[in-house]
């Protein structure tokens, strides 16, 4: 038997034209399982309408509110993350596809072996400027090469000073910037 748009007109609670109406009634007479279903969901709107209403716990909405805040940037830390993974991906993706179409010509081999070289270069020249420093300090009286430790490490506690002031400004903007919003 078919059940369709019975079913439908029991839950819906729509009101029916007279004609759908009568049908529904003629329905109901001879089928057993339409007439459970109304009585069933007759019951449960009751059921529903008659229940009392459930009041919070005291100081609910104080404790609502309270987290709401962290709620709120735990969201943003987590919306941060995903757009900072999608951002790494595309740019990865960008990489990767830029390789494959810009660069077939390079092997992994031509790679490694143009990282070693520059690798060695970069550790030759470093070589040659100790060994350059090390000759001037030698060639350097004692009382100047004193001087000149003196003088270097007077501009690396000037530069560590200077560094040292500025990120302490910039954590405390960052402070009165937070504590503003």
């Amino acid at each position: 038997m078919n059940h369709q748009p019975f079913e439908t007109w029991i839950i819906d609670d729509l009101p029916l034209d007279k004609q759908q109406q009568t049908e529904l009634e003629e329905h109901l007479r001879d089928c057993q399982s339409c007439k459970t279903l109304q009585l069933s969901w007759e019951t449960a709107k009751h059921k529903i309408k008659s229940a009392p209403v459930k009041q919070p716990s005291p100081g609910f909405s104080m404790r609502w509110q309270a987290s709401l805040k962290e709620r709120r940037e735990a969201e943003a830390r987590s919306q941060s993350r995903t757009l900072f993974i999608w951002i790494g991906s595309l740019v990865a993706v960008s990489i990767i596809t830029f390789g494959v179409i810009a660069l077939p010509e390079l092997s992994f081999i031509s790679m490694v072996i143009s990282f070693v070289t520059t690798l060695i270069t970069v550790t030759t020249s470093v070589e040659s400027i100790v060994a350059l420093v090390e000759s001037v300090a030698n060639s350097l009286s004692p009382t100047a090469r004193i001087l000149a430790g003196i003088g270097l490490s007077t501009v690396i506690s000037v530069f560590t000073f200077v560094w040292g002031i500025t990120v302490w400004r910039m954590s405390r903007k960052g402070v009165k910037q937070y504590e503003e919003d």
